[in-house]
């Protein structure tokens, strides 16, 4: 189940990946396809590298190529170093060293910079492979990239990352917080990022709140098993150089796993425990939990103005402004109060305000106090006063 070789991607030929037991680090590198969601903007984003190295490895190279080609070196902003000997049940000698290590990067920046498009990594410290027989040898890297869509809804997401060794000295936890689960129509996700993993030996599992997740790629008895999926479903991505299909065994002591979490959740909670459980050396080593936000967002909402007389637009003439207030959240909104300034060259034509729908429906005057609308004469604002609650 360990990495039997290394890869030199677009060789010999581009769009070619070669394999080779003979690949120095020096020379080795892959290629991964990042394909972002036409009108997103990038918020953050990280880049994650581990190998097998003492004391570790703080400094690659990030590149692409073709027309819109760039290549700079990305300095790690925190290295994991190796944990000491390895547990007595991978090796019974007190002097065997775990050499694994865990780099992280903001590569925010360049993620915006560069958008969609091939990522090719080179640099990362790791064992040489010729001639040596391990099933504990990996070198991996991935990228966790978060973004912002106007037309996607609201959502919250929490990253956790860390080189944490399931099991050893002791089973651990990973507490979920910073959210709160809507009381319907609930959309979560889980990403599980991890190293050393196999689909030869049973006995890997994840639990979230005590419900076991398990799905067509990842059997609740043996989840770590080197896969690459989402919901269930192998991923295989054109432009990822060498491409693999994402089925059990097809990742080299690498999983990384999307699954759709959302009946394993309670509507109202604000925290969850994520329980890894293994009977071999197992490294967690990235944790993004994503959720529908059950708040209020009021960026869908319009302004429109008609001019009642129609044809040109002249002194003299009625305009009706309509202001479309809409919760494009999945939470409830109250007590909402709407301020608005009229353009400079018009006046209120008196007693016409109105909120045509929803609470606080009908006419008002322009006097405060007796309605849901009022106009202050001296700012020249008009304030309306809708959803429930406001008055």
């Amino acid at each position: 189940s360990g990495q039997d070789v290394s890869w030199r991607p677009d060789h010999p030929l581009e769009g070619e990946a070669y394999p080779a037991t003979t690949v120095p680090n020096s020379l080795a590198r892959s290629t991964a396809w990042l394909e972002l969601p036409e009108g997103s903007v990038v918020t953050h984003a990280y880049l994650y590298w581990t190998g097998n190295s003492v004391p570790g490895d703080s400094l690659v190279s990030l590149g692409r190529t073709g027309a819109d080609g760039f290549e700079v070196q990305i300095q790690a902003v925190r290295v994991f170093p190796p944990m000491g000997p390895l547990p007595p049940f991978i090796s019974a000698d007190p002097a065997a060293i775990n050499e694994t290590y865990l780099s992280v990067a903001d590569i925010g920046s360049l993620v915006a910079t560069h958008g969609s498009g091939g990522y090719r990594l080179s640099g990362a410290a790791g064992e040489y492979l010729f001639d040596l027989n391990s099933s504990n040898v990996f070198s991996s890297w991935w990228m966790i990239v978060l973004y912002e869509r106007d037309e996607e809804p609201l959502r919250s997401l929490a990253i956790h990352d860390g080189l944490d060794a399931v099991n050893y000295p002791a089973p651990f936890d990973v507490m979920l917080a910073g959210f709160e689960v809507p009381a319907a129509n609930v959309n979560a996700e889980l990403a599980l990022v991890a190293i050393d993993g196999d689909n030869v030996i049973v006995g890997d599992s994840v639990s979230l709140d005590g419900n076991v997740l398990a799905n067509a790629t990842n059997p609740a008895n043996d989840f770590f098993n080197g896969t690459h999926s989402r919901h269930g479903v192998p991923v295989s991505t054109p432009g990822d150089l060498p491409q693999t299909t994402g089925a059990p065994g097809s990742l080299s002591g690498l999983d990384i796993d999307v699954l759709d979490v959302s009946a394993q959740v309670t509507p109202g909670a604000s925290q969850l425990t994520l329980s890894p459980r293994t009977t071999e050396l197992v490294f967690l080593t990235g944790v993004v939990f994503s959720i529908n936000s059950p708040i209020a967002g009021l960026r869908d909402s319009s302004l429109a103005v008609e001019d009642i007389n129609g044809g040109a637009l002249l002194p003299g003439d009625l305009l009706q402004y309509t202001l479309t207030v809409v919760n494009g959240g999945s939470g409830a909104v109250d007590n909402v109060i709407v301020e608005g300034a009229l353009p400079i060259g018009t006046s209120l034509s008196p007693d016409s305000l109105e909120i045509t729908s929803g609470p606080n429906a009908g006419t008002s005057t322009d006097a405060p106090g007796d309605d849901a609308a009022e106009y202050q004469s001296v700012s020249r604002e008009v304030v309306f006063r809708v959803g429930e609650g406001a008055d």
